[in-house]
């Protein structure tokens, strides 16, 4: 498996500032998961109503692991997956550093 990053925006239409400031959000949460291994993350987005939902699946040598957010605002949506994400990642690898 090699780095990879999937953005699935199902029935959201995201402008291309959007999608930039999502990545920016991410660098950090990458840079966990290229710490961990090899790694594949993908990020859905689904618009439900009036409720923004998205998902981030992290396959990698740390082990799999997902992520779900939702909300009112797309912004606050992104930021809260984000935050959930990183948490998750620097958790695993905590975990991996003690089991060395």
């Amino acid at each position: 498996m090699t780095e990879m990053i999937e953005l699935e925006s199902n029935n959201v239409l995201l402008k291309g500032s959007t999608r930039k400031q999502l990545m920016g959000w991410l660098k950090r949460s990458l840079k966990m998961a290229q710490r961990l291994g090899d790694f594949a993350v993908k990020i859905t987005l689904q618009r439900v109503g009036s409720v923004y939902k998205m998902t981030a699946s992290v396959a990698g040598a740390g082990g799999p692991l997902e992520c779900h957010a939702h909300g009112h605002d797309l912004r606050e949506t992104c930021r809260d997956l984000v935050h959930r994400l990183s948490e998750q990642l620097h958790e695993q690898r905590v975990r991996q550093t003690i089991a060395a």
